[in-house]
């Protein structure tokens, strides 16, 4: 921000300068005989053109006859000293100092007015972005939104605050309220995929987790709206392995694992996911059935981060804390010399049934083993896919030689049986080798 503004006043001291000096400066007086000879000179020049443009057969005998008389005419007078002189006057001087001040204070004026002093400020990354939002109480956020719901309701055209407060309360896990959200959304704006995938999952959400035909209804025209919608493309193949629709999840899902970027925490777990449907579908003998939807000619416009889940159950009731999950994770003597110390420990959460998307995850050295973890809901990659949403999970963890999420041969890896949520003290023993 320093440098901006002594760029900024080095740039506004030249302009000042442009416009300033030329009104101060006086033109350097010259020798009378110098400049005489000097204008001898130029009519001389100017008449060897008229006389070759004679020549030439552009111009007649009497153009330059009149063009000769005009010269001699111009050269009578500047030797008189009849030319016009610049002469700089009081006011002119007082011209300039107003200028020199007026010009800054009106350049500051309007930045200040027009202009964005924090856009020099350095970008944050995205753990600073997260550990500002952990600074944020569940006071704070409630304001927060109240306040943007009261801007609604005087501005009820906004189709973005709606879908900003359908999210915010999604967050708040206040399903019907983002359901309501939506809903205003989606009658300004009509089948937007966006709107229309947020409607879907929070109708699931506040009805236990569970998809309902009107839920289908939304994520199906969602895809067929935008076939490159992440989040619609995540929900519809839920919604086909939930349906035991092996093949259309399969579609859908390797649709949406070419969209994500590669060797993210999101992608390694679609290719989980679209691993455990190919051996599902092995185990049943049964054939991909094809795309779910049909495709449509719209273009990608979903650039954001893989969708809220809306598979997810409803957290325990009587356990509104029961967030977190903590113990200790330790290598059995049997693969100690097997362990490579700076491969990387993946420990994780994930619910004992369904889609294998962990809850939490948590990175550190496999040389830090045996270690102690905490796992808590704001270590989920989705807000509804969390610890929060569970009464049960399995804790994994896992070494991977290469740093990849994705399970690979010869990585390290132990999983305990389901745990309640709010557990201390659980025990991960890593004993056995990926095949």
């Amino acid at each position: 921000m320093t440098l901006f503004w002594i760029l900024a006043g080095f740039m506004v001291f030249l302009a000042v300068l442009f416009v300033a000096l030329p009104l101060v400066r006086r033109a350097p007086e010259r020798d009378a005989a110098t400049a005489d000879q000097l204008n001898v000179t130029i009519r001389k020049d100017q008449l060897a053109e008229l006389e070759a443009d004679v020549a030439a057969g552009t111009l007649g005998p009497e153009q330059l006859e009149e063009g000769r008389l005009e010269l001699e005419h111009r050269l009578l007078a500047e030797a008189r000293g009849e030319t016009p002189q610049v002469r700089v006057t009081r006011g002119s001087r007082w011209t300039a100092v107003a200028l020199g001040v007026a010009l800054p204070a009106a350049a500051v004026a309007l930045y200040l007015h027009l202009g964005r002093i924090d856009a020099m400020a350095p970008i944050p990354d995205a753990a600073q972005v997260q550990d500002a939002a952990h600074d944020i109480t569940p006071a704070q956020l409630g304001s927060m939104v109240q306040r943007l719901a009261d801007r609604l309701r005087k501005q009820p055209d906004d189709a973005e605050g709606w879908m900003m407060l359908g999210r915010s309360y999604a967050v708040m896990q206040r399903y019907p309220d983002a359901v309501q959200a939506y809903q205003k959304a989606y009658d300004l704006v009509g089948d937007n995929p966006d709107v229309l995938t947020g409607l879907a999952d929070a109708i699931a959400m506040a009805s236990g987790g569970a998809f309902t035909e009107d839920s289908k209804r939304l994520i199906e025209r969602a895809v067929q709206v935008d076939p490159s919608n992440r989040k619609a493309l995540w929900l519809a193949g839920t919604v086909a392995y939930e349906a035991q629709d092996y093949g259309r999840a399969l579609d859908l899902w390797e649709r949406l694992a070419t969209l994500l970027p590669p060797g993210s925490d999101v992608e390694a777990t679609i290719q989980a996911n679209i691993a455990e449907v190919k051996d599902l579908m092995a185990g049943k003998g049964a054939a991909p059935s094809g795309p779910m939807f049909a495709a449509a000619d719209t273009p990608p416009t979903d650039g954001a981060a893989p969708p809220t889940g809306a598979t997810t159950p409803p957290p325990a009731d009587g356990a509104p804390g029961a967030s977190t999950v903590a113990g200790t994770v330790s290598l059995s003597p049997s693969l100690a010399g097997k362990l490579d110390p700076n491969a990387t420990l993946f420990i994780f959460a994930r619910a004992p049934q369904g889609p294998r998307m962990p809850l939490a995850i948590l990175r550190r050295k496999a040389g830090d083993l045996p270690t102690d973890f905490t796992l808590d809901k704001d270590m989920a990659m989705m807000p509804a896919m969390s610890l929060a949403a569970f009464p049960r999970v399995m804790i994994g963890a896992r070494v991977s030689r290469t740093g990849n999420a994705m399970p690979q041969s010869g990585d390290l890896q132990g999983m305990t049986g389901p745990v309640a949520v709010g557990s201390t003290g659980v025990s991960v023993v890593i004993d056995e080798v990926v095949p």
